[in-house]
């Protein structure tokens, strides 16, 4: 994997930022929504070859000075924490999404494009 990873932040409080946000030739967007928390934070950058979600929300995570653990073997990576918030623990899951539509596949095995937007969703599960 070559290039270089440029993801800036933005801290953002609509509720639908990510299809608003506007996007230069050759980006994406991730944003974080840490769910109860009320607090979105909003990523963007340069696409590079073979850029897979775990290598752009790692990016992310180092723009925005956020605590991520990642756990798995290669090929079956799977968030553990984002920015304190555990899945499976602290009363919810994280879940993913690209363009509205739930990612099931590991992290590594979803490649970004140009023009993608992901979303990442810190969901509270009912008692």
């Amino acid at each position: 994997m070559g290039g270089v990873y440029y993801w800036q932040f933005y801290r953002k409080d609509s509720a639908d930022v990510l299809s608003s946000v506007s996007l230069a030739p050759g980006q994406a967007a991730i944003i974080i929504d840490f769910g109860s928390k009320g607090q979105e934070r909003l990523f963007r950058g340069e696409v590079v070859k073979d850029m897979s979600l775990l290598d752009a929300l790692r990016a992310s995570a180092l723009a925005g000075n956020l605590e991520l653990e990642i756990g798995g073997k290669a090929g079956t990576e799977e968030i553990v924490k984002i920015d304190g918030l555990a899945d499976g623990k602290d009363g919810g899951r994280w879940n993913y999404y690209l363009g509205g539509e739930k990612i099931e596949k590991p992290l590594s095995a979803q490649t970004v494009s140009p023009g993608d937007r992901f979303k990442f969703v810190f969901v509270y599960e009912s008692r």
